[in-house]
């Protein structure tokens, strides 16, 4: 009787694979309805006032980050390691005093603001934050290559050229 089973069993595949129709069974469907994340879905927000310690950082509200105090001393160290950081990533843009007449603009691309101008002294130290992070209209996100520690930093070398390059 068990090999009158498996015989039918698979003369009915055969016949079936010799025809070329698909037959779903009910379970081979049953990884359909899991918990993951499906091809061009974004994946869940996490719970609010978490820490991302590996992955991905979502990017918040930029009036929310405006809002954020500069965690990292302006001191002479940080301005450094700020400056290392502008010159690698800013400098293109912005050239080394953040004039905004980069290299990258005298190509012809759309000159960014003047990062020593009165607007941008004007921005508290999370929003600039928030725009070295998560990108803005002109400028792209660096989020991939500049950590956040990394941005406080830069926003203290900014800061310090706003000192030595007062403009109107």
């Amino acid at each position: 009787m068990r090999g009158l089973r498996r015989f039918l069993i698979f003369g009915v595949i055969a016949l079936i694979a010799g025809t070329g129709v698909v037959v779903a069974l009910p379970w081979t469907h049953d990884l359909d309805d899991q918990v993951s994340y499906k091809p061009q879905e974004l994946p869940i927000a996490p719970p609010e006032f978490s820490v991302p310690v590996t992955g991905r950082e979502f990017p918040k509200d930029r009036t929310i980050e405006a809002t954020y105090s500069n965690p990292t001393p302006a001191d002479t160290s940080s301005e450094n390691r700020g400056q290392k950081l502008f010159e690698t990533f800013c400098y293109p843009c912005h050239n080394m005093h953040g004039e905004g007449m980069g290299p990258v603009v005298q190509k012809g691309f759309m000159p960014p603001p003047m990062l020593t101008g009165a607007v941008t002294r004007g921005r508290t130290d999370g929003y600039i934050y928030s725009y070295i992070r998560h990108g803005g209209v002109v400028m792209p996100p660096y989020a991939f290559g500049v950590r956040p520690n990394d941005a406080w930093d830069i926003v203290n070398y900014v800061r310090k050229l706003q000192r030595e390059h007062p403009t109107p």
